[in-house]
């Protein structure tokens, strides 16, 4: 039998009621980007087994010494070939003679040196030498690419006119012939325009450069090939001057299609060709030939040794016909184009804006921070008091490195700039862009204002309204937040050359639209006024360095007048019955910009800094991970 105290119903009740108010555990939403779950593995068990043996070595290869002068180059490869015991297969088109004095070099190194001498590719294939004549052959070659062709227009300009009220201007003018006008222009008709305007292009189309490129390095297969080239001979004596016609060959056969005779009225003398030694057709075909026969075979032949290129970019496949030293040269090419295209940097940037106090109301003091910054010429915008940093004025760079930092800090240069006013951090974006191409982050709030066109009514002529007024209005909007595009441009010694415009822009109040079609149907359409300040410039930054652009200041006054009506208004009595509160502050706007090259773009690689910002597994209430904690390294740094 259980018996219950009268204080225990209470504690019951109590336990009741605090489980009932207890914060629920909210399971994560599955549709964020979240970190991979960490599996805790158990302690291994201790290694036992003997440590592996030492890798043996490589064996040796076998080295030749060849010297030989003017020598028939099948001799050569044959000895070559049984020298070092392998099976060998010459083409019979093979000919020519070879040089060549070598100590101690391995098979592949002569080859290499004889193909630099003769027309010929070679391969080794279980055991087998098979030397093939140097003709064009088809090779593709993977190029992972996106398939995309990016155009980019970028402007920034400011336009003044001022138009003159004084008397008319004459203008004189002297014609080529000697003639004078003059022209007088009446008063008031003259303008004074100032304009000023950068414009920015670029395209990026990959495909179509590398399809272009490609063929330009073929263009010479296609004009020297040996069944296309004229065959020029000297003409022979009392002809000095004529033009010998081209003798066009047969495909393989080696006769002349155009039998030695002149085509009737060309005037020309044609010489017929040397007759050449035909190979039998089972060893053509042993080698993948054709030897073929009249003009035909000679036009097929011809068009089999030209150069081609075909190219697939939805699956990123180039093939290309080519010889093999051009397929080196092909291959290289690729290499290298690939490489720069497929760098990536890292651009972190940071809008603050500094309200200056009253001792520095004349701007930033950057004269006290050339100690620990370098200062660089831009090319837009004007220069604090007392910096000099070149003849011409210019918006300017300060280049900020901190020593104990691998990538600098943008905070420590921020609190730098506390020390001078008040700062607030308007936007602080990230982006990575590849190599030469273009990205824009945008952050605004699309504001919304109406244009409001009136039609008036139309009045008969009884005073009767005919047609009433009918009032339209057509939805605009306006960009107001924070725009940046970047270009980069990152060469092999991680030196970034950026081109960069940070555009911010904010409503600063309203005008009334003064349509007198608006007034007389007493319509009141309030268009927003627009502030904008922004930079356009081109500025080149080592990895992992700071750029800043400052120098952006802005005055503003704020006057603000209450009181009791009428009374307020009385001179001198009325101060007593009003509130007046004028303010003026002045303000400076600062740009942070570090580009990063990338070299391993991973959570676990270049991008573990922003480990802490991921979501985990853990609970919902649990600590979040700190940037301490995104490091290891970091963290073990600041261990006692």
């Amino acid at each position: 039998m259980i018996t219950l105290k009268n204080h225990t119903l209470p504690g019951l009740f109590a336990c009741g009621l605090l489980a009932a108010c207890a914060t629920p555990q909210l399971p994560g939403s599955m549709g964020h980007v979240t970190e991979p779950p960490r599996v805790a593995g158990s302690i291994p068990e201790p290694v036992t087994d003997a440590p592996l043996p030492p890798p043996t070595a490589a064996p040796k290869q076998e080295t030749y010494s060849v010297s030989v002068t003017n020598v028939s180059v099948q001799s050569v490869l044959f000895a070559l070939a049984r020298d070092a015991g392998m099976n060998v297969d010459i083409h019979p088109s093979i000919q020519g003679n070879v040089t060549l004095n070598a100590l101690d070099q391995t098979l592949p190194q002569l080859l290499g040196r004889i193909a630099r001498q003769v027309d010929l590719r070679w391969e080794i294939d279980k055991g087998t030498l098979t030397v093939l004549p140097d003709t064009p052959y088809w090779k593709n070659y993977k190029v992972d690419y996106v398939n995309m062709a990016r155009t980019t227009n970028s402007a920034i300009n400011i336009a003044t006119q001022i138009s003159t009220t004084g008397g008319g201007a004459t203008t004189t003018q002297t014609q080529p012939s000697g003639q004078t006008t003059t022209s007088v222009s009446p008063a008031g008709s003259g303008n004074n325009n100032s304009t000023t305007e950068v414009m920015n292009k670029s395209e990026n189309n990959f495909w179509a450069n590398l399809e272009r490129n490609v063929r330009d390095m073929l263009r010479e297969t296609t004009l020297n090939d040996p069944l296309t080239a004229i065959n020029a001979r000297t003409p022979p004596t009392g002809t000095s001057g004529q033009l010998l016609a081209p003798v066009s060959q047969a495909g393989g056969s080696g006769a002349s299609s155009g039998g030695g005779s002149a085509p009737q009225g060309s005037g020309l003398n044609i010489p017929a060709a040397p007759a050449q030694t035909t190979p039998p057709d089972n060893v053509l075909a042993a080698f993948g030939g054709n030897s073929g026969t009249g003009s035909a075979a000679g036009g097929a032949g011809q068009e089999r040794e030209r150069g081609s290129v075909i190219i697939n970019p939805e699956s990123g496949l180039l093939a290309v016909r080519a010889s093999a030293r051009q397929h080196a040269q092909i291959q290289e090419y690729l290499d290298t184009v690939l490489a720069s295209a497929r760098r990536q940097v890292l651009i972190e940037a940071t809008v603050i804006e500094v309200r200056l106090s009253d001792q520095y109301q004349q701007g930033i003091n950057w004269s006290r921070l050339k100690g620990t910054l370098s200062l660089t010429q831009g090319q837009v915008g004007t220069l604090p008091s007392g910096v000099d940093v070149g003849a011409s004025p210019g918006l300017f760079t300060l280049n900020y490195i901190n020593p104990t930092s691998r990538l600098g800090n943008i905070n420590a240069a921020i609190q730098l700039l506390e020390s001078f006013g008040k700062v607030k951090v308007l936007s602080s974006p990230k982006l990575s862009v590849l190599n030469n191409q273009t990205a824009m982050l945008k952050v605004v709030d699309n504001s919304v204002f109406f244009t409001i066109k009136v039609t008036p009514a139309i009045i008969g002529s009884n005073g009767v309204i005919s047609t009433p007024a009918t009032y339209e209005s057509q939805l605009q909007t306006v960009p107001v937040g924070f725009v940046m595009s970047v270009t980069p441009q990152i060469s092999d010694s991680d030196e970034v050359t950026l081109n960069v415009r940070p555009t911010i822009t904010r409503i600063v109040g309203f005008e009334n639209d003064p349509n007198p079609a608006l007034k007389q149907a007493n319509v009141t359409s309030r268009v927003p006024i627009i502030q904008a300040r922004e930079v356009e410039s081109v500025l080149k930054v080592y990895s992992g360095d700071i750029s800043m652009l400052g120098g952006l200041m802005q005055d503003s006054v704020d006057n603000l007048k209450d009181g009791i009506p009428l009374v307020s208004r009385i001179p001198v009595i009325g101060n007593f019955f009003s509130y007046r509160n004028e303010s003026s502050s002045k303000t400076e706007l600062v740009i942070f910009i570090r580009p990063v090259v990338v070299k391993s773009a991973s959570i676990n690689g270049d991008f573990r800094n922003y480990r802490y910002l991921l979501p985990d597994e853990r609970p919902i209430n649990a600590e979040p991970y700190t940037e301490s904690q995104s490091d290891p390294a970091r963290t073990r740094m600041r261990q006692p």
